[in-house]
């Protein structure tokens, strides 16, 4: 991972492994308690005072009658909570770190072990690459996404959190650039 203002090397792409995009499931409340103090992320919504009761329960109403739409998508789009406090609350909530993809390039090296047609279909962005882990940022950091990164890559991730405007920016800004080197090293090599 780096600041913005370091300058990028050149990466090499490698051949797509995965083809559409990785959906999640819908998710059904269970309830629509909220308990003060709990661990879900309505009750973690509410106790920081980013969401009332009123709006948390009539997004967790929205989504058992099958909306289709997360409860923090529900929030975002009710104007209830923005993309950040989303982010922040999703870190809290599952104990990961969260990143600010205004802030940070990702390692050019790490955005070749994915495509970007994975990427956009996993809303993921890698952020840089050891031997071993591959950090990832994601604005959803579900099982499915999670496991279907690790299959994708080959090796264990290390999951970040970010909105998910700022993950489909550095997707575009990271891969755009690629496919334009690639262009660059072709024209040069012809």
């Amino acid at each position: 991972m780096r600041r913005l203002h370091r300058e990028k090397s050149q990466p090499a792409s490698l051949p797509d492994q995965h083809e559409g995009p990785v959906l999640r499931e819908a998710v059904k409340p269970v309830d629509l308690h909220v308990q003060p103090g709990g661990p879900r992320l309505g009750e973690l919504l509410v106790e920081a005072n980013l969401a009332t009761h009123e709006q948390v329960v009539a997004a967790l109403e929205a989504a058992m009658r099958g909306s289709g739409t997360s409860l923090g998508s529900q929030l975002i789009a009710n104007g209830s909570i923005t993309e950040r406090d989303l982010a922040q609350m999703l870190g809290r909530q599952q104990d990961l770190d969260v990143v600010d993809l205004r802030q940070i390039i990702p390692d050019p090296a790490a955005t070749t072990l994915m495509t970007g047609s994975m990427a956009r279909a996993l809303n993921a962005i890698p952020l840089s690459a050891d031997t071993d882990t591959l950090v990832v940022a994601v604005a959803d950091p579900s099982p499915t996404i999670v496991q279907s990164l690790r299959e994708v890559v080959g090796r264990p991730v290390t999951i970040k959190i970010a909105t998910q405007s700022d993950v489909t920016m550095a997707i575009g800004n990271s891969y755009r650039a690629l496919a334009s080197i690639d262009s660059q090293a072709e024209a040069f090599q012809a």
